[in-house]
């Protein structure tokens, strides 16, 4: 937290969940060959919260580096697609932490005041 009434949340850790919808040994090879070129990819990310008056807000910065190997060609608007998809996931999960943290702040003034009514 910063005297600007911000702070930052850094991702330290990720993972990729491959979920297969069909079944066979086409899948397989398709699901493995994915789950290999995701092994060694990078999430790079963060949240910055900021507090105005009365008001909370997140700016959500994620980027996803893939090394794919040359032979693996991309249909035209793939990476639109998945820009969709991450902003759509991204959108959903800051909208989830505001939401968690104005709860958890109701609860702590509530506790807060039990607290100071106790003391006097």
């Amino acid at each position: 937290r910063t005297k600007s009434g911000t702070a930052t949340v850094s991702i330290m850790d990720a993972q990729t969940e491959i979920k297969g919808g069909n079944s066979g040994r086409t899948a397989n090879l398709a699901n493995n060959a994915i789950q290999g070129i995701m092994q060694d990819s990078k999430f790079q990310g963060r949240s910055v919260i900021r507090a105005n008056d009365k008001t909370l807000s997140v700016d959500l910065t994620l980027t996803l580096n893939v090394s794919l190997p040359p032979f693996v060609l991309l249909p035209p608007g793939f990476n639109n697609m998945g820009i969709a998809i991450i902003k759509r996931t991204g959108q959903a999960r800051s909208k989830q932490l505001l939401q968690d943290l104005h709860r958890n702040y109701q609860e702590w003034v509530v506790t807060n005041q039990k607290q100071e009514q106790e003391q006097t």
